[in-house]
């Protein structure tokens, strides 16, 4: 008995890591941030064109305070992509605040590639595209996004 309880200690942590993997991670930051961004992803979750407005809102003060808190950055890129799609903000100017948020992001990280929206939509070909799926741009947003 008492060699099989060595033997199950001895070997859990490396049956723990092959099981589960890793420990997740998780971004630190400010706990105001952290609240401001988890109420910002509430109103996100909503899909509604109010629930966006104060979802940036939200997002826009987490930064503010720590602008190092890159799920933010993430969230303000999806917010004012899905206000596009939503008929709220012009696709330009959404696609742009998007893109700064995702550069943003970007530097977060240290990331040095292309953002996977940019490649999508500068494609001339990304309409054409849907089209022949039968899909809209907002019914793709729910899927990537």
């Amino acid at each position: 008995m008492r060699i099989t309880t060595q033997l199950i200690e001895a070997m859990l942590p490396a049956i723990r890591q092959r099981v589960v993997g890793q420990a997740p991670t998780t971004a630190r930051t400010e706990p105001a941030a952290y609240s401001l961004y988890l109420q910002g992803l509430h109103f996100y979750l909503q899909r509604t064109v109010a629930g966006l407005d104060l979802a940036v809102e939200y997002a826009l003060r987490a930064v503010e305070i720590d602008p190092a808190y890159a799920p933010c950055w993430t969230l303000l890129a999806s917010a004012y992509i899905n206000q596009v799609n939503l008929g709220k903000r012009p696709r330009d100017e959404g696609f742009r605040l998007a893109g700064a948020a995702i550069d943003e992001d970007q530097h977060v990280f240290g990331i040095r590639t292309e953002p996977f929206l940019r490649v999508l939509h500068g494609d001339p070909r990304w309409e054409p595209t849907l089209e022949k799926l039968g899909l809209g741009e907002r019914q793709v947003a729910d899927i990537v996004l």
